[in-house]
Parts: C-alpha cells; structure tokens; sequence
C-alpha cells in the first residue's frame, strides 16, 4: 500500500514551495531453516514508512 500526496504553491512573483507527503507499509515474511532443514522460526510482519519534504525557491528565468 502506498499513498502519496503532492501540492505546489507558485506566487506571481516566482517564488514557490513544494511539499511532498508519502507513506508505504512493508510486509515482510521470512523463515529460518537449521541444517537439516526443519524450520526453527518463521516471521510474518508489517512495518510502516513515512515522508515528509519541502522546497523552496524562486524562478530566476
């Protein structure tokens, strides 16, 4: 699952700000095996990510 939301602000007298927001959720599943293969752990979880970014500036053309 991922989200992600963008707004940019641009005044007449070019300067800007962009801001950036994004979020993902990461699934992971693993198992651990010993040397005669039976399986000595398995592991099934989820993790949340999420990022904020900003620039600002102004045209110079």
């Amino acid at each position: 699952m991922k989200k992600t939301t963008y707004a940019t602000l641009l005044n007449r007298d070019g300067k800007f700000t962009d801001v950036v927001l994004k979020q993902s959720r990461l699934h992971n599943k693993f198992d651990v095996r010993n040397k005669k293969g039976n399986l000595s752990q398995h592991e099934n979880y989820s993790n949340w990510g999420t990022s904020l970014s900003g620039k600002y500036g102004k045209d110079l053309t």
